[in-house]
């Protein structure tokens, strides 16, 4: 498994992600085969586990983590609009989500480009309840300790610390504009697109700004459904 390179020792200690309880991990299901996608969401919630979506493609896979990011995603491989392992290095690089890799293949070629990816498990459909139980407590253990050493390195550490601004700007959107977090972090996305700026420079005006979403975002009323 490719890993960053720690690069100098953090001034303090990092945290590790938790989750909420054991068996609790919220977990998206991405698989293009509509009917096995909806049967491995069941059998996750069978297990006690969180399942999100399930949603057909690599794409929505990422535009539905970037809203809501799970504690872990479960990837078919072969999926269009961006397979379950480019999905995989995309959410692991940008949103520090891990994923295992759920498939019918197991060529070499597949298992070689999953581990230079950074997935944390993969598994051969069909799986049971009791090896994908297995896979996903195991892929969380390796994540958490894969924390411990990755956050030394300061790239890492910056999009972690991105990512709890960007969701502080969320919820003040959702507080002050009464919209739910989809639309409100669609609205910031859409703003930073419309200014060529990134999402934390936007996540970050609003939050010093303390302006309202429609101050701050550009947006109309009816866009955000005030």
């Amino acid at each position: 498994m490719n890993m960053f390179t720690p690069s100098r020792r953090p001034s303090s200690t990092p945290k590790q992600p938790q989750a909420p309880e054991p068996g609790r991990l919220r977990v998206l299901v991405a698989d293009d085969e509509h009917l096995v996608a909806t049967e491995i969401a069941a059998q996750l919630e069978s297990l006690g586990y969180i399942p999100i979506g399930p949603v057909g493609s690599g794409r929505d896979a990422l535009a539905l983590c970037r809203v809501d990011p799970p504690d872990l995603a479960l990837l078919d491989i072969h999926m269009p609009d961006g397979d379950g392992i480019a999905t995989a290095r995309s959410l692991l690089q940008e949103l520090v989500v891990p994923s295992v890799i759920l498939s019918a293949y197991s060529d070499v070629d597949c298992v070689r480009r999953a581990e230079e990816s950074g997935v944390f498990g993969y598994l051969v459909k069909p799986a049971d309840g009791d090896q994908l139980r297995a896979a996903l407590e195991v892929a969380w253990g390796r994540f958490k300790k894969y924390m411990v050493k990755a956050t030394e390195n300061d790239e890492l550490r910056q999009r972690l610390a991105d990512r709890k601004v960007i969701e502080r700007a969320k919820w003040i959107l959702v507080n002050r504009a009464g919209v739910d977090e989809s639309t409100a972090m669609r609205l910031l996305i859409e703003h930073s697109r419309r200014k060529g700026e990134r999402v934390i420079v936007t996540a970050k005006r609003v939050i010093q700004t303390g302006q309202g979403v429609a101050q701050t975002t550009g947006a109309s009323e009816s866009e955000v459904g005030v």
